[in-house]
Formats: C-alpha cells, structure tokens, sequence
C-alpha cells in the first residue's frame, strides 16, 4: 500500500474531484501514527490506496471515537459507499505532486 501522487504541469487545466462507488467491506478506517484519520480503499485488483480524510464532518465524528473497530466492522455489510476524492494544490517543493485525498464518504 502507499500514498498515491499525481505530477501536474504548471497550469494543466484538470478536475480536482471525483467519486467512485465501491462496497463497503473494500473500506477501512484508521488513525496514522499521527492520528490523523485516513482510509484504505481496496480496489476489485486488489490495489489498496491509503488516502488522508479532509472532510471536516467525517473526522469531526470519527475523531471522536477511540477504535474505529466497530465502524469497520459495520461496513463489512454489503451496503455501497459513494466516496469523494480529490487532488490537493500542487507542492511545489515536490516536483509539483499533488496528493490523493477523500473528500467524503456516503453510505447507502
């Protein structure tokens, strides 16, 4: 697993967001060693992406809990998720990457 980056050229016209629906049971929520609250998402090939978790309301909620045990577990129904994803403004100390982030998460 690892963080996903994308280079942009200096004024590349691209979306910042999108969205993807998948399964609940490919979701997992943690806490890094900083604990900030980050998601794994689990592709249909297996290919995992660790994103940070920038929405305000999720890690508002989710910060507040001490495991995030329960909540995993109760996303392994098979119930969908529609999560946000977006790109972050370009470091430029970073050859202009940007990183992978979620926006949101939306159960139903």
């Amino acid at each position: 697993m690892r963080n996903y980056y994308l280079s942009v050229e200096k004024g590349a016209k691209c979306p910042s967001l999108g969205a993807i629906v998948i399964p609940t049971h490919y979701l997992e929520f943690y806490k890094d060693s900083e604990n900030k609250l980050r998601i794994k998402i689990k592709d249909t090939d297996g290919e995992e992406y660790d994103l940070r978790v920038t929405c305000r309301y999720l890690r508002d909620v989710l910060d507040k809990e001490k495991s995030l045990e329960g909540l995993n577990k109760e996303l392994q129904d098979n119930g969908l998720a529609h999560i946000r994803v977006g790109l972050a403004k370009p470091y430029y100390q970073q050859n202009n990457n940007c990183f992978l982030m979620c926006n949101g998460v939306f159960l139903y």
